[in-house]
């Protein structure tokens, strides 16, 4: 066994470790100011820029506005107010509830930091009119407000593989109570010494040598910051010698202020499981589930306190010592003057009132992977866990709670429906003036899987697919290459036929082998006629509906092969929603992004998306195809849609794939681009087809998206289009005694110019209360 040093011997070997520290102090310092100094000043600068720190980034919804005028139903008022995670109550008192009657709603919003200034929060009276329009919005002192805004809701954090839990904060907005606690406690002398103090070197030696061993004693503030971001954790006399010329650089390169700065936001300070709390900012939520400027005296010494040993003094296991710390800490600023004896008082007096800070959990992480992939791809995989940014997405927290609704209740009643569980479906959404993504659904909720069927689950379209074979037949009267032109009123071969595929045969059939002979384009689509579709994409090219789908959004690959027509090939969900945005869109596509604007740590904007479009249809074309997309809606096989109560302009497709695998819908309105899939995750038989399984989703959905907004239809070209009335079975001009005469869009040239000469008293077509309805119960 070791022997002890006797006191004697102790004093001399205090003395000459004292004395080697200092000239191995001196010793480094002539070398520190040689030619290498400037390296070590740019590392210093490198290091403690931040560069290389570590922050989680948050990522947020977008918000909701709603301004004077405005029409809001109670049903979507409520339903909104849901979303942004409001509370319904009788007396609405605290933060995020509200009360809605008698055309009245009052609410309380809480603070919310906009990345452009927008500050109205408090108490807030709105007053609607008979319609349910707004007619006052009123602050809490009962001013008139032209807009009030629903806050955005925190979607996630990303983290990176360490797991540290940090929020920025700078040193101009960390309260000086704080800043005086942690001088008070940590370096009485930081703002006098210029990076460590003689007496603090020589205090720390002889407690080194005291206890045997190498403690954490002695080291100032700056040297703190040294050994936390330059060097390394390792308690040795080598570290401690190293702490002093590096402490020297970064006061030189750094006011006192950048000095507290970093360190306060890099500090040790807690462990919440396997999350690191690093900061003041993180510590100040995760102890007391509060901004760092609403904390208190009391508050802001026990977080002093813990900063020497956030294990031992941690205030939710040992209260009674971090007690104790924090009364010290508050002594230690009565003695320095940062406070006077009452304020020491009746801190030393208030008890410990702690309130743990949760994790925020990851809320619609369908959508948040869909953010995470548009992030690396724009600034690489590192930048979400890593940079601490505020991300603030285009989420609609209404539209993704609707969504999210409609796919559980319809896959919840499709399970009875097919008797097989679970059945499951996907939704994107997106907003068609900008592109914006507003809705991304997966999967149903009340099942946990981490499959996000939106992004990633490939399947064939079946007969949805043929919006871009019959865009491309009202975009051929553009084609350069001579190819053949198609109009609405042309006359396609609707009989069973057989196609060469290869080295073999292929034999397409029509929904319940129902053939019409000749049939037009328009009504080919209406009625979701395979053979007929076939034959248009083979006078077209296959190429060509190849090169426009690929123009609007679609990056899956496609082979060229006749079954192209009806959707045999594999693609996702959100493809499907982006690819049908130049319809809507009068032929252009936009960028499509889930981000609003980005906001660095220190709240500076440094990335908003373009609003970039590039046209791929021109406008009469898409004006064509939405025309003829709109009839599969109102006359064809998606007329589920106003049976189930959407009456607003619409238009899309049904698609099944063979054996009913897989049940589509794929529609758009003036406002939204949405696609549905249907279908069981191992690819076994569903039983449904478009119109049974994925259209009710589609028009629920639409219809409560749509709830308040005003009436719009899609737009028309002003020019470049000629409107004659024509027979809609045969495509020729119209005269007396054709039954159904419909007004037909053509580009010029392609018009019809034979008047009907049919005798249509022995028709057979199925005509519905004198519509162009078809009689179908169900269909592709």
């Amino acid at each position: 066994m070791r022997t002890p040093p006797t006191g004697k011997n102790r004093a001399i070997i205090a003395l000459k470790t004292a004395s080697i520290l200092v000239l191995c102090a001196v010793f480094l310092l002539v070398l520190f100011y040689n030619s290498a100094y400037r390296k070590t000043e740019a590392i210093v600068r490198l290091e403690t820029s931040q560069k290389s720190w570590k922050f989680p980034s948050r990522v947020y919804s977008d918000w909701t506005s709603w301004r004077v005028g405005d029409r809001v139903p109670p049903e979507r008022a409520k339903k909104t107010l849901k979303a942004h995670l409001f509370e319904s109550v009788y007396n609405p008192a605290k933060k995020r509830q509200f009360n809605l009657a008698d055309y009245r709603c009052e609410l309380i919003i809480p603070e919310f930091d906009y990345p452009d200034g927008y500050s109205l929060s408090g108490k807030i009276e709105i007053e609607f009119d008979k319609r349910w329009r707004i007619s006052v919005i009123a602050d809490s002192s009962g001013n008139d407000c032209p807009e009030l805004r629903l806050p955005p809701i925190i979607l996630g954090r990303i983290y990176d593989e360490d797991l540290i839990a940090a929020d920025y904060v700078s040193y101009w907005n960390i309260p000086k109570s704080l800043i005086d606690a942690v001088v008070a406690s940590e370096d009485h002398a930081f703002w006098q010494h210029r990076g460590f103090t003689l007496e603090g070197i020589l205090r720390a030696a002889r407690e080194n040598i005291a206890e045997g061993r190498i403690i954490e004693g002695g080291s100032s503030i700056t040297q703190q910051l040294v050994k936390n971001l330059i060097l390394t954790p390792e308690r040795s006399f080598r570290r401690k010698l190293l702490e002093l010329p590096w402490a020297l650089a970064v006061e030189y390169a750094l006011e006192k202020e950048n000095i507290l700065e970093l360190y306060l936001n890099q500090v040790y300070l807690g462990q919440d499981g396997a999350y690191s709390i690093v900061g003041v900012e993180e510590a100040s939520y995760f102890y007391f589930r509060k901004p760092l400027d609403r904390l208190t005296l009391s508050e802001y010494a026990l977080l002093a306190g813990i900063i020497p040993a956030p294990a031992k003094f941690d205030p939710f296991r040992n209260p009674g010592l971090s007690k104790r710390k924090r009364d010290e800490v508050l002594k230690a600023m009565f003695e320095l003057d940062y406070i006077d004896k009452a304020q020491r008082d009746s801190a030393m007096a208030s008890e410990l009132v702690l309130s743990r800070g949760a994790r925020p959990g990851i809320r619609y992480p369908d959508y948040l992977k869909l953010v995470e992939r548009e992030i690396d791809g724009k600034f690489g995989e590192k930048t979400l866990p890593s940079k601490g940014l505020t991300i603030f997405t285009t989420l609609d927290p209404y539209l993704q709670l609707c969504a999210q609704e409609v796919v559980d209740s319809g896959c919840a009643s499709m399970d009875t429906i097919t008797g097989e569980y679970p059945v499951q479906a996907a939704l994107a959404a997106i907003r068609v003036s900008d592109g914006k993504v507003v809705a991304i659904i997966g999967g149903r909720s009340d099942v946990e899987t981490e499959f996000n069927r939106a992004l990633d689950a490939h399947r064939q379209t079946g007969s949805a697919f043929k919006i871009f074979v019959y865009a491309a037949a009202a975009n051929s009267p553009f084609r350069e290459d001579g190819g053949n032109i198609y109009s609405p009123s042309s006359v396609l071969p609707d009989t069973p036929s057989v196609f060469a595929v290869k080295d073999s045969i292929w034999k397409p059939r029509n929904y319940a082998d129902e053939y019409s002979g000749h049939i037009t384009v328009r009504r080919a689509l209406e009625r979701s006629q395979n053979v007929a579709t076939v034959n248009l994409a083979l006078g077209l090219g296959l190429e060509n509906i190849i090169t426009l789908a690929e123009a609007c959004g679609i990056e899956s690959p496609m082979d060229i092969e006749p079954s192209l027509a009806l959707g045999a090939f594999e693609v996702t969900p959100f493809e499907m929603a982006v690819a049908s945005l130049p319809f809507p869109r009068a032929g252009t596509r936009p960028d499509v992004s889930t981000v609003r604007v980005i906001i660095d740590r220190f709240g500076v904007p440094i990335y908003k998306p373009p609003t970039n479009e590039r046209r791929v249809m021109s406008p009469e074309a898409a004006y064509i195809a939405v025309n003829m997309l709109e009839g599969a809606i109102d006359y064809g096989r998606g007329y589920a849609v106003r049976e189930l109560g959407f009456s607003k302009p619409a238009a899309g497709k049904t698609g099944t794939t063979n054996e009913e695998h897989d049940s589509w819908f794929v529609g758009f309105t003036p406002e939204l681009s949405a696609a549905v899939w249907v279908g069981l995750d191992d690819n076994t038989r569903l039983g449904l087809t478009g119109t049974q399984g994925a259209l009710p989703i589609w028009a629920y959905f639409a219809f409560l998206a749509h709830d308040g907004l005003p009436y719009r239809d899609f737009e028309k070209p002003d020019s470049g289009l000629v409107y004659l009335w024509i027979d809609e079975r045969t495509g020729m001009l119209t005269r007396a005694g054709c039954p159904v005469q419909i007004e037909e869009a053509f580009i010029p040239g392609t018009e019809p110019t034979q008047v009907c000469t049919v005798d249509h008293s022995a028709d057979t077509v199925d005509i519905c209360d004198e519509s162009r309805l078809l009689d179908i119960d169900d269909g592709f």
